[in-house]
């Protein structure tokens, strides 16, 4: 859920590091000479030199003081920061009544830079008093025109520390997450003894709280609201990044998550394994209400023979829902208990409740849930409770849903039957056993087109946007080649990437695109073959290229956000029955046309569902097609084989593999 490479995160925090080390040995010297000086126990923030258009140096003077108590203390004015401040050890910080402290409109351009930095500290707390704040600039870092964009100026970045308290607190707009606790490597893997209460956690661009590697762990009375920006957009994610990392003890109690964009609570330990330590998350009196959706559970991804999964367990106790809950890939080894929580609907809710989906080609073990003494307000909602969606790998674990969950509905509580949910899921994904997906097409085995062929591109009458992939397009020695990149704003604001590569591979050309732009890649090949543009984003893009051309069906699927149109696809001679697979959010009215555009099948499709087609004449190769239109959000297309996992937009450029 993270768009910015952990390789690439590291690299940005190693050199913050190193500027705290070259602060630590700054502080040394400093304390040297002035070794004989008696330290105050208590300071005051103003008497460093404040001044009110820079800020910085007075506090950072005043933290580096050695005081054991440092009042932030009000002086009329706001306190603006322009560079990140390094936080000491042994130290409390207050922020004094009516204190605003302020990221510097301008500053901050490097994307990983946080306005306080906790690195290696011990027995550190920060607290407010009434009505002082912490304000980032979230919204100038949403504009890219002044900044590069980025997800982690966070407001409070912590790495290996012990004993740290935020108390009391107002915490807004930050540029990624409020507070992120975080281990970089093997020596500063974890944060130890973190309490944080009664803070008010408002309009992150990415968290709230971003859990990264921890041990003993209390959030409580607090409020996580308003995050929007860059996914998961929510209060809390709790996702490590490497096995070494760990996630041990961690209780959130008495909170609201309220009014965020994305998934609201995060629990994705997928990156740990059997070496990692990863037990007893607790969340515990809390209360939910219109998020994207409530919970997001991630549990472990990499299925296979040799895969070992940390495990752990996960308890939601005395909550109350009223979003979906999103379990997505295997729950294997994983024990997720609902204990006395209510799950409530409400009028907007005409979707599920529970969500449980695969989004890798391993085979997965879903379920290990259990409820105990749970309840479903049903005020809204159709019957459907559970939602499976597999990729056809898919399997119910052995008593994947236990205890005890009742329905009160129409005045009437009645027990849900989890047993008959069980058995229809294992019905519904036994339809998916035989469909193997259609392989990527090699490039060496695709026809090309005659040489001479005109290359004059088609009006883009069709919008298909998608959500990244690689886009071949043949084109001949010496001839300009010219490709449209029509980008779309999704709800999202990172870029998207854009790649040329040529025949052999080799990148050519290379940019990010604000989405929302269009960009127009021209070039002269030094080869006759086919060239790959590769996207990625969590926004869309629609690629015009020319004749001999078309999208590779990769990852099992084709990933379109809110297309419009026709998508074309290749039956190959001898084939006379075959399958396509679409998942829909929200649902979306599908249409199958044969080769001489006739209708043979509509459908509606919400979940994964398989739709199985025969045609009378098999002797020749056909293009058919798919129809979408005006789609809301997501849909995706699955091609099985034996069919080519190729597709165009437009039945002239269609690439196709050799008979």
């Amino acid at each position: 859920m993270k768009q910015y490479s952990f390789c690439a995160f590291f690299f940005a925090l190693l050199l913050l590091f190193s500027g705290e080390l070259v602060a630590q040995s700054a502080g040394k010297a400093a304390n040297a000479n002035k070794k004989n000086a008696p330290v105050p126990h208590t300071v005051k923030a103003s008497s460093f030199g404040f001044n009110a258009d820079d800020a910085t140096e007075c506090l950072q003077k005043a933290i580096n003081s050695g005081a054991r108590e440092l009042i932030v203390d009000y002086t009329g004015k706001d306190y603006i920061i322009s560079k990140t401040i390094r936080l000491a050890s042994d130290q409390k910080v207050i922020l004094d009544k009516g204190v605003i402290i302020r990221a510097k409109p301008g500053a901050f351009k490097w994307p990983a830079r946080p306005m306080f930095y906790i690195v290696n500290r011990r027995n550190v707390t920060v607290e407010g008093r009434k009505n002082s704040a912490i304000i980032n600039i979230r919204k100038l870092y949403r504009d890219p025109k002044l900044y590069p964009q980025s997800e982690h100026r966070h407001t409070f970045l912590v790495i290996g520390t012990e004993n740290l308290t935020f108390r009391n607190l107002v915490l807004k707009e930050s540029g990624g997450d409020a507070i992120d606790l975080q281990g970089t490597d093997p020596k500063n893997s974890y944060n130890k003894n973190i309490l944080i209460e009664n803070v008010l956690f408002d309009g992150s661009m990415r968290l709230g709280l971003g859990i990264g590697s921890v041990e003993n762990v209390i959030v409580r009375n607090c409020r996580f609201i308003n995050a929007d920006g860059t996914p998961p957009a929510g209060g809390i994610d709790i996702e490590p990044n490497k096995p070494f990392e760990r996630l041990v003890n961690i209780l959130v109690e008495n909170c609201v998550f309220e009014n965020n964009t994305g998934s609201a609570f995060s629990y994705a330990p997928s990156k740990l394994d059997s070496t990692s330590r990863l037990d007893n998350c607790i969340l515990r009196s809390c209360t939910f209400k219109n998020n994207g959706e409530d919970l997001y559970i991630h549990p472990y991804y990499k299925v296979t023979a040799a895969s070992k999964p940390a495990g752990g367990s996960f308890l939601v106790d005395k909550c109350r829902l009223e979003g979906r809950i999103q379990f997505r890939d295997s729950v294997k080894n994983t024990q997720i208990i609902f204990r006395d929580t209510v799950f409530a609907t409400h009028k907007k809710m005409k979707q599920y409740i529970f969500s449980f989906s695969n989004d890798t080609p391993h085979e997965f073990l879903l379920g290990n849930v259990r409820f105990e003494n749970c309840r479903i307000e049903n005020k809204a909602l159709t019957p459907v409770i559970f939602n499976f969606i597999t990729k056809g790998r898919t399997r119910l674990a052995p008593g994947a849903f236990s205890g005890t969950l009742t329905e009160n509905k129409n005045g009437k509580t009645l027990q849900v039957d989890l047993e008959k949910i069980s058995r229809d899921a294992r019905a519904y994904f036994e339809r998916f056993a035989p469909c193997i997906p259609a392989a990527p097409p090699e490039k060496k085995d695709l026809l090309l087109p005659e040489k001479g062929t005109p290359f004059t591109a088609p009006p883009a009458k069709n919008i298909m946007p998608f959500r990244g992939g690689e886009f071949l397009q043949y084109a001949e020695k010496g001839k300009k080649m010219t490709i449209r990149a029509i980008t779309y704003r999704n709800g999202y604001d990172s870029s998207i990437s854009l790649s040329l590569c040529g025949p052999d591979g080799n990148v050519l050309y290379k940019k990010n695109i604000v989405p929302g732009m269009e960009d127009t890649i021209s070039f002269v090949p030094e080869k006759t073959g086919i060239y790959t543009v590769k996207t990625k984003s969590f926004n869309s893009v629609a690629i015009i290229g020319q004749k001999g051309s078309g999208w590779s069906v990769t990852r099992e699927r084709f990933a379109l956000l809110q297309p419009d149109g026709r998508l074309y696809f290749t039956v190959p001679a001898g084939v006379k029955k075959f399958t396509l697979g679409f998942d829909a959010s929200p649902k979306q009215n599908i249409v199958i046309y044969n080769a001489s555009g006739k209708k043979v099948m509509q459908k509606e499709i919400e979940k994964l569902d398989i739709l199985e087609l025969t045609r009378q004449n098999a002797q020749k190769e056909e293009i058919w097609s798919i129809e979408i239109r005006k789609a809301s959000w997501s849909v995706n297309v699955r091609l099985y084989s034996p069919l080519t996992g190729l597709v165009s937009p437009d039945p002239a450029l269609l690439l196709k593999k050799k008979k």
